[in-house]
Order: C-alpha cells, then sequence, then structure tokens
C-alpha cells in the first residue's frame, strides 16, 4: 500500500457533543412546532395569535439592534 492518510473524525469529538444534543433539541421543537401550528393557533385564537406575533417579532428587532450594536463597536474598538 502507498502512503494514505486515514481521516479522522475530528468534528466528532465529546467536547462537541452538547452542541450536537442542543441541534437536536432545537430540530425536535421546530418539527413539533410546525406540526401542531394549526391546533396551537386555535387554541391561542385570533387575539392571542396576533400578540404573540407581535411580542415575537418585537423580541427578533431587538435582537437585530443588538447584533447591529455590537457589530458596530467591535468595527470601532478595532479601528482605534
Amino acid at each position: 500500500m502507498q502512503n494514505c492518510k486515514r481521516v479522522k473524525m475530528s468534528w466528532f469529538v465529546p467536547r462537541n457533543l452538547p452542541t450536537l444534543a442542543g441541534l437536536l433539541v432545537n430540530l425536535v421543537i421546530a418539527v413539533l412546532a410546525f406540526g401542531f401550528a394549526g391546533r396551537i393557533m386555535r387554541v391561542m385564537g385570533e387575539t392571542g395569535t396576533k400578540a404573540t406575533t407581535r411580542l415575537v417579532g418585537l423580541f427578533l428587532a431587538a435582537y437585530a439592534v443588538m447584533l447591529i450594536r455590537d457589530g458596530i463597536m467591535r468595527a470601532v474598538a478595532s479601528a482605534v
């Protein structure tokens, strides 16, 4: 045999197991949420759905502002 290098599965080490577990849990939650979306909306009603939509939109906007602010702060700090 010639010089063959074995490919290591360096990405699959025990330190990555919590990340992979978190990814799997998020995937299961998303599948369940999409699968039961119709039932959830019926239970919440129209008013509850609108309120939840606005609240999630507010959280998303706040997170976007935080990311933009952090990016600007890091850019300014690295330029100085």
